[in-house]
């Protein structure tokens, strides 16, 4: 319940400050944890696009260690939603 709450605060202050690119980050990893591996994926890839390489090195650094991993676990099918 923890992460899920996060998101929503995350996704909110991306709402109010676009330019806030820790929250891409932070949505990120919420997802990995919860095990909503496409939409870290997805999150994680749009926190690379908008991170400054100085300033945010060793997120960057963690999420392309992290990367080659969860794409493997999205192709073995793990991480998708259960149906309701």
């Amino acid at each position: 319940m923890l992460f899920r709450s996060a998101l929503i605060e995350y996704r909110w202050i991306l709402d109010a400050k676009p330019e806030t690119t820790a929250a891409y980050f932070f949505i990120a990893t919420a997802h990995d944890k919860l095990g909503e591996l496409p939409e870290a994926l997805a999150a994680y890839e749009a926190f690379l696009a908008h991170a400054d390489p100085q300033q945010f090195k060793l997120e960057i650094d963690k999420v392309n260690l992290r990367l080659p991993g969860l794409r493997d676990q999205i192709k073995l099918g793990q991480g998708k939603k259960k149906k309701s």
